[in-house]
Formats: C-alpha cells, sequence, structure tokens
C-alpha cells in the first residue's frame, strides 16, 4: 500500500491530484473534518491525496480500492490465459483429425504433402483473433496411413482485465486404420509456446499496463473411431473420440513501466483434462466436389484446474489463492466443408468450424487445405 501511495505522490497528475504533501483538512482529524469552514475546502477531496497527517481523502480511497480490486482479480486473469492456451490446442487437435479424415480418401499407395492455412476469431469470455499455418506429409499403404506435421500458431485474445497473445509451435504425429466399414485414428500433439499479458490496472482516472511473459508445454493425445453407413453417392455414420491434454505453464513476473506496486508474481499452472465426444459424419462419395458436414458434443471430465497462486512482487513470500472460476465443461462443433480435385496430383479441402453451447467460447475458424500427391 505504502509502495503504490509513493507512486501516487511522484507522478499525482496522473491520478488527478494537485496536492499531494498538505492535508486537505488541515490540522483537524479527517473523522471531524466537514466540507466548509474549519473543514476542506469544496472539491479538495479528489484533489488532495490526504484528509489529514495519516488519512487519504476520498479520491485516495479510490485509488486504494482499485488496487484492492486489481489484486483480487489477478488470479482469474492467469485462469483465463489458461483457458486461451487450452482451446488454442483444442483448434489444432481439430486440425490434425481434419488431415486423418482426408488420409481416408487418399490414394493406395501414395505420399501426400499437405499445406493448410487457418483464421478465425473467438467470442464468448475469450475474445480475439487466431490464426495458424501448418505443413505434413502423409502415407498410405493398402488400409494403413499414418504421417506427421508441423504448425506455427498466433492467437490474440482479450481476457477480462486484459489479454494474452500466444505463439506456439506443434508437431504432430498421427495414424489411422481403414476395415470395411470401420475406421480406426490416434494422434499426438506436443506443443510449445510463448506467452505475453497485458493486464489494465484503473487507479482512478489513470490506467496503468503491467506486462508479463511465460512458456509452457502442452501434449495431447485422441483416440477416435468411425462407422460408415453408405451408398454409392453418400456416405454417413457416427464418429468417437477419447482424448487427454496436458497443459504446463511456467510461473511468470510481471513488470510496468509506471510503477511495480501493481505488478503480480504468478505460480506455475497444470492442467490435466479428459474429453470424449460423440457425434455424425455426412459424406459426399461422388463428384469432382465432394461437400461433407459434421456435427459432434465434446464433454470434458474431471475437476476444474486448481486455483492459481499469486503474490505482489513487493511481497513476493505472501502468496494467496481464490476458488477458480468455474469452466464450461461441454460444447458442441458444427463442421461444414468440401473436398475438390483440382488436378490429377492436386486436391483441396475447406472447412468452416463453429463452436456451439460454451459460455468460455464459441469461436468460428476457417481453414483451406492444399494436398499435393507423388
Amino acid at each position: 500500500m505504502f509502495t503504490l501511495l509513493r507512486e501516487v505522490s511522484a507522478q499525482p497528475a496522473m491520478y488527478g491530484f494537485t496536492n499531494v504533501t498538505t492535508p486537505a483538512c488541515g490540522a483537524t482529524a479527517s473523522l471531524l473534518c466537514v466540507e466548509g469552514a474549519g473543514g476542506y475546502a469544496s472539491g479538495t477531496d479528489q484533489t488532495f491525496l490526504y484528509a489529514d497527517g495519516v488519512h487519504p481523502t476520498s479520491g485516495g480511497h479510490q485509488i486504494i480500492s482499485d488496487y484492492v480490486q486489481s489484486i483480487l482479480s489477478a488470479p482469474a486473469f492467469a485462469e483465463g490465459m489458461s483457458r486461451a492456451v487450452h482451446y488454442q490446442q483444442l483448434a489444432l487437435m481439430d486440425a490434425i483429425d481434419g488431415r486423418l479424415a482426408q488420409s481416408f480418401l487418399q490414394a493406395e499407395d501414395s505420399t501426400d504433402l499437405w499445406v493448410i492455412g487457418e483464421g478465425g476469431t473467438g467470442n464468448a469470455e475469450l475474445e480475439g483473433s487466431r490464426a495458424s499455418i501448418g505443413a505434413g506429409i502423409t502415407q498410405r499403404n493398402a488400409d494403413h496411413s499414418f504421417g506427421f506435421g508441423f504448425h506455427v500458431s498466433r492467437d490474440d485474445v482479450d481476457l477480462s482485465g486484459g489479454s494474452v497473445e500466444t505463439q506456439a509451435r506443434s508437431f504432430s504425429l498421427y495414424s489411422g486404420w481403414q476395415r470395411s466399414q470401420w475406421q480406426w485414428q490416434t494422434s499426438v500433439v506436443v506443443t510449445k509456446g510463448d506467452y505475453d499479458t497485458r493486464r489494465k490496472v484503473d487507479l482512478g482516472p489513470a490506467t496503468r499496463t503491467v506486462k508479463g511473459s511465460t512458456e509452457g508445454t502442452q501434449i495431447s493425445m485422441q483416440l477416435g473411431v468411425n462407422y460408415l453407413f453408405g451408398s454409392d453417392s453418400l456416405s454417413h455414420g457416427p464418429i468417437a473420440r477419447l482424448g487427454y491434454q496436458l497443459q504446463d505453464l511456467s510461473g511468470f513476473t510481471e513488470e510496468s513501466s509506471t510503477g511495480s506496486a501493481t505488478a503480480m508474481k504468478y505460480d506455475s499452472q497444470t492442467r490435466n483434462q479428459f474429453t470424449g465426444s460423440l457425434g455424425w459424419q455426412l459424406q459426399s462419395t461422388q463428384g469432382r466436389w465432394q461437400p461433407f458436414a459434421a456435427a459432434v458434443w465434446t464433454q470434458s471430465f474431471g475437476n476444474d484446474p486448481d486455483p492459481v497462486s499469486v503474490a505482489l512482487t513487493s511481497m513476493p513470500n505472501n502468496r494467496f489463492s481464490l476458488p477458480s472460476v468455474s469452466e464450461d465443461d461441454s460444447y458442441g462443433q458444427i463442421t461444414l466443408g468440401i473436398n475438390g480435385q483440382i488436378s490429377q496430383q492436386t486436391s483441396l479441402n475447406g472447412r468452416v468450424v463453429q463452436m456451439v453451447a460454451n459460455d468460455n467460447s464459441e469461436d468460428t475458424r476457417l481453414s483451406l487445405a492444399l494436398n499435393f500427391s507423388f
């Protein structure tokens, strides 16, 4: 608290004060001080920092109130960053799931080089923009396919009280098998990310920006099975997925060029989550251009992540945490797309994915992929 008041006294005009040395009430104790003769002059309760030799004015108390609010909201901000990283990883897993779907359409004994670009926007709690590019190779041998890919992703996500910019590099391995009407698939995605945070702290009329940087690792695994009914022109059938995600975010310390009093120190965060998904897919199987669609419902299992421990950088040993914000543990996803054969060796895949019925994130993603066979 005293650190904050010293910083306000060093730059009073920024916080709306014209006097930070003389008490507004003069020699009168603030408890007995009223506006008018023998008390404080009109308006000085907002332009003077101190009412008497010890106590702040109303304007000073507003600064302190905003300061306390920023401290108490810091754990929720860190949890929001963890959720943003979590949903970024879900989008990458979905992109690999799309690559596996393409591998089942690939000609036998062929190798495909694929390049994909994806962009989107987020709504609900996690608003912002998302973009990624990736490339990889898929080998198809008879009824078995396998491949690997590399993705680079960047998300700019607005959180309650600030924002986080994520830059991630992901490596994936995947494999699929097809026997008659059954399709089995498995994938692993390992992501290394760098995360830059910007937290806004309102202090009366002033707003400070405190910044932080950290890194983290995500490991995701998924098993899936599809069954296809169909005719010469249309195939359709159920989808089932079982997924797991491990997230580890390193602790970090914020900095601010306008004062250290509002900077926080965050401990590391770990998240373990299992998911199960059920849905239905449709796929045209005739013509040069073949539309497809899918609707999937996903349910998370397990408890919410543990509360985040934080501390003021000026008092690093006095950590505290607050109960975690409850997360929405389910969501729906609708996919519409088309596969097209451009030439004998080149094909195109485009799709739009919409996440629905989730309070934390309802993002829309558009992806376009080119496949080159050789």
